[in-house]
């Protein structure tokens, strides 16, 4: 998978978090917390991205 395409679909991922946690209406209102939310979705994301291909090329 290309990099811009990982990056697309974590953002994606990252929204639909955002909005299943905090509801559409609060979604769109709280943008600090939406962001925060959304942020700590990407890392995580991003974390276990890096884990997987990591573990799955070295055993």
């Amino acid at each position: 998978m290309k990099k811009d395409h990982l990056k697309t679909y974590i953002e994606k991922a990252a929204e639909a978090h955002a909005k299943e946690t905090l509801g559409e209406k609060q979604e769109s209102e709280f943008k600090t917390a939406s962001k925060a939310i959304k942020d700590d979705f990407k890392t995580g994301a991003i974390w276990m991205y890096n884990f997987l291909k990591y573990n799955t090329n070295h055993g």
